[in-house]
């Protein structure tokens, strides 16, 4: 099951906030919540348009790779899984065509298989992403440091 809170930091400035400003800054929390229901689903081809065509990710332990080896990676594990995400986006800044958000991501893994009573691995952590948006096009995910 998908959530989604959106408290501001405590220690955050208030910023000067436009209508355009809001109205991105909601764009970004939509990719983030698109993004978590469909690695829930487990469809990649809704995954695939939220991606910029050179993301990098950055996993703890792994040396950073990007969009083939995502690729590979959901088809031959997330897609086999049951999974949970539960995805507050603590915050999020744009500065023209780039913006990032801080996430607090909870994700319940399901084995496939798993015996009927079997308890999910649950995995707590921030990420912190980067987002481009190129000339007229959407906001896509570009840099993504995920340590959960």
């Amino acid at each position: 099951m998908l959530s989604m809170m959106n408290p501001p930091p405590e220690h955050a400035e208030t910023p000067n906030w436009t209508s355009d400003s809001i109205a991105t800054e909601q764009e970004i929390r939509d990719l983030v919540i698109a993004w978590a229901r469909a690695t829930e689903a487990g469809d990649l081809d809704a995954v695939k348009p939220l991606m910029d065509e050179d993301i990098l990710f950055l996993t703890h332990g792994n040396k950073p790779f990007g969009h083939d080896t995502f690729i590979h990676h959901f088809e031959n594990n997330v897609k086999q899984m049951k999974l949970n995400v539960s995805a507050d986006v603590r915050e999020v800044e744009v500065r023209g065509d780039l913006a990032f958000a801080c996430t607090w991501l909870e994700i319940r893994i399901t084995p496939p298989n798993a015996e009927p009573n079997t308890e999910p691995v649950t995995r707590t952590g921030y990420t912190l992403s980067v987002y481009r948006r190129r000339p007229g096009g959407p906001w896509r995910l570009w840099r993504d440091a995920n340590l959960v």
